[in-house]
């Protein structure tokens, strides 16, 4: 069980960084649109009627980028998944990830912290154990970690929520009965 952890947990933190997390314009782009929503709302008084294709652009958005981090995720955490339960993890994870952006729209902020796993113990006949090999998982993953909140950034948002991701879950077809 260990190791599933451990190599889900690394596969999680890498797809935080770099290339798989929307560009900084992007989402600075969305905070911004948020802000522009919130201004035409308020200020200007404009209805939800006339506002409503900007809450569709953001949840879009919102919405492709949660399939690439879903596809990615799943390709890296679990590539040997059957296609039947690749498909039930598939379903869970976009509905997580839209509760997850819910919330940080409506201002929630998010930090991981890891303490320093032990360091690896070497085997008597030099070989990788089990367990060497769960803290040398271990050890990547802090370090993504560790790198990843140096460059966190909280948002400071202005005005409503902007999104209206679903936030029940999606039924789940029965399985097929011979």
């Amino acid at each position: 069980m260990h190791d599933v952890e451990a190599a889900g947990l690394l596969g999680f933190v890498r797809l935080q960084m770099a290339d798989q997390v929307p560009a900084e314009r992007k989402v600075g782009g969305l905070v911004d649109l948020r802000k522009i929503y919130a201004e035409l709302r308020e200020k200007h008084k404009v209805n939800e009627k006339n506002t409503k294709g900007i809450e569709d652009h953001s949840n879009q958005v919102i919405e492709a980028g949660i399939e690439v981090i879903a596809a990615k995720l799943l390709k890296e955490c679990a590539p040997s998944l059957g296609e039947g339960r690749m498909n039930e993890i598939s379903i869970e994870l976009k509905y997580s990830l839209k509760r997850v952006a819910r919330r940080i729209d409506r201002g929630f902020n998010f930090e991981v912290r890891m303490s320093a796993p032990a360091e690896p113990e070497a085997s008597e006949d030099g070989t990788a154990s089990p367990e060497s090999q769960i803290q040398q998982d271990l050890a990547k993953s802090y370090e993504i970690i560790k790198g990843a909140s140096e460059e966190l950034q909280f948002l400071k948002l202005e005005g409503d929520p902007i999104l209206s991701l679903p936030e029940e879950k999606p039924a789940v077809p029965p399985a097929n009965q011979t």
